[in-house]
């Protein structure tokens, strides 16, 4: 049995993270605001030609899948 792209994505763990920018806000003790923009860096994945996944189900069963 052939497994979707989708299937895959979620047994690799997906490729996003979850926090792509996050802006922090603070005050000194004289009023001063300052601001700090922190970025998650981008990181290239190298092109995957092919890959095998294998999996065990809960009764053992292993299913093997290769795209």
């Amino acid at each position: 049995m052939r497994t979707q792209l989708m299937e895959l994505e979620n047994v690799n763990g997906g490729e996003q993270p979850m926090i792509l920018e996050q802006k922090i806000v603070w005050y000194d003790e004289n009023g001063h605001k300052y601001t700090t923009i922190i970025k998650t860096p981008k990181t290239k994945m190298p092109d995957i030609i092919s890959q095998k996944v294998t999996y065990t189900d809960g009764s053992g069963k292993v299913y093997t899948t290769e795209q």
